[in-house]
């Protein structure tokens, strides 16, 4: 990120909109706009695939996925993590 000589912060056309900081990352992921089934229609390995290959290619599957298990996100592909995949990170971190 390029900073302002002098300032210490980053050009206006660098810096996180204006959302809450715990979801300032869904500005920046690939799947917004994307239609939701793709993510949420998880019927078939082949589907569950199709959504994490998205994720695969995300600047911010680390922060969606944090997110996800924060909130417990109980249904859809988050961060290239299924329901039950986050379900196994909560129960093995005791949350």
């Amino acid at each position: 990120m390029r900073m302002h000589p002098g300032v210490g912060r980053p050009p206006a056309s660098e810096r996180l909109p204006d959302v809450a900081p715990s979801e300032a990352w869904r500005a920046f992921a690939v799947c917004s706009g994307m239609d939701p089934d793709v993510f949420f229609d998880l019927s078939t390995a082949r589907l569950i695939a199709q959504a994490k290959d998205v994720c695969a290619t995300c600047p911010v599957t680390i922060s969606c996925r944090d997110y996800a298990i924060t909130y417990r996100e109980n249904a859809g592909v988050w961060g290239g993590l299924t329901p039950s995949e986050r379900d196994y990170i909560v129960y093995v971190r005791g949350l």
